[in-house]
């Protein structure tokens, strides 16, 4: 005899029918590299407008340093982005030996190299000026 499936609409912990949680967690687990590129994409931008002024204001070679770094963190992050999103299929994103990967990596080696080295450029020569 076949039975009838159960349904799986009692209340969980939080009150919410499980199958809508069930569902939520699926969608959030799906999203979670989109979600992760959304969360540091804030700080990202705020660093880029940051040395963006700062780069208008002074003009200096440290804060053009900084500025060229922060714009790499940019394209690490719209790299996931379009990772995520499965955006320029013909990029292979997630393939070691794709063109993507190699942009990621160096977009994230240049930033992480250039930003810190902008930023102490400008305090040392700001140092010696005052």
């Amino acid at each position: 005899m076949l039975s009838m499936p159960t349904s799986r609409t009692r209340p969980s912990l939080h009150g919410l029918p499980q199958q809508v949680e069930t569902s939520r967690m699926m969608f959030i687990c799906r999203n979670a590299p989109f979600l992760k590129a959304l969360i540091a994409f804030v700080p990202v931008c705020l660093l880029f407008a940051w040395s963006l002024v700062s780069f208008v204001h002074g003009k200096a070679v440290g804060s053009g340093l900084q500025l060229l770094g922060a714009g790499c963190l940019v394209a690490v992050v719209l790299t996931h982005v379009c990772e995520a999103l499965h955006l320029l299929p013909f990029m292979h994103w997630g393939s070691p030996s794709s063109m993507g990967h190699a942009l990621d990596l160096w977009s994230a080696v240049l930033g992480l190299t250039l930003c810190p080295l902008g930023y102490l450029w400008t305090r040392v020569t700001r140092q010696q000026t005052t």
